[in-house]
């Protein structure tokens, strides 16, 4: 969880401030794998007193991680790791706050999964998810080739609001998509979009 925590440090200082206006916040985690992006996102938008006011959709193309994210239980192995990515984050509280112990995994607490809903979506073929304000799909663009890359980011343009954020991998870019000039890249480091007003 908090994978990149430099990442959601900034999504917490930079981009929540500027999200914060909309009275209700649509959020997309495509490719949302096995769930842990989409917790992390759940407690920073709970430590930023914007949780009870989102709808956050978590998709996958394959249906076995949405069903492991959908239980939200990670082998306590992994928790030396979780936490010390939570707190170079910018996490507020203690991480030991979202989780019990139980038989060797970690069960995070249930009211994370509140407002989020999982489903099956694949990026390539199924269409848009409605209007957006924040869309995050973190490294999957690398196992596409340009065209497919293409088609993701027109699905995503149709999906996200104008003053939206689209949020991609360290290793990924809009520079090539004939869409790059619909969107403002707010940071040189973080890899992280803003759309314009057109």
């Amino acid at each position: 969880m908090f994978r990149d925590p430099h990442f959601f440090k900034f999504l917490r200082e930079n981009v929540i401030p500027q999200i914060m206006a909309w009275p209700y916040l649509k959020i997309w985690c495509a490719g949302c794998a096995t769930g842990e992006e989409v917790y992390s996102l759940a407690i920073l938008l709970k430590e930023e007193n914007l949780y009870d006011r989102c709808q956050i959709y978590a998709t996958d193309y394959n249906s076995n991680s949405i069903d492991i994210a959908r239980e939200a239980q990670y082998p306590l192995g992994k928790m030396q790791v979780f936490v010390e990515n939570y707190n170079n984050a910018g996490g507020k509280k203690t991480f030991a706050d979202y989780y019990h112990a139980k038989y060797g995994m970690v069960h995070l607490d249930s009211g994370l999964g509140k407002k989020i809903v999982f489903s099956h979506h694949n990026l390539v073929s199924d269409g848009s998810f409605g209007e957006m304000n924040l869309i995050l799909c973190r490294n999957v663009f690398i196992y596409f080739n340009q065209i497919l890359q293409n088609r993701v980011f027109e699905l995503f343009d149709q999906s996200l609001c104008h003053g939206g954020f689209l949020c991609l991998g360290t290793k990924e870019s809009m520079e090539f998509s004939g869409l790059k000039d619909h969107y403002t890249k707010i940071s040189d480091k973080e890899t992280i979009f803003k759309k314009k007003y057109y």
